[in-house]
């Protein structure tokens, strides 16, 4: 038997508006669903779940990263 497995990542949000300008215009994702629940990107087949939540504690750790590269032409 074989098992097809693809990534998910969550990441929390308490201003979906601010969320996505960031991840579509700032980092290029795709957004492929927005409900009232979480905002669903796509990152390169790689499903990013940004849930919105009406609070917010940022972790001591990292939680999900990029490795960007920046041009300012």
């Amino acid at each position: 038997m074989t098992h097809q497995r693809h990534p998910v990542s969550f990441i929390a949000t308490v201003d979906p508006a601010a969320a996505t300008d960031f991840y579509t215009d700032m980092l290029g994702l795709e957004l492929i669903e927005a409900s009232p629940y979480a905002l669903v990107f796509s990152d390169g087949g790689h499903m990013l779940r940004v849930q919105i939540v009406p609070e917010f504690h940022p972790p001591p750790y990292t939680a999900h990263g990029w490795q960007v590269t920046i041009s300012y032409e």
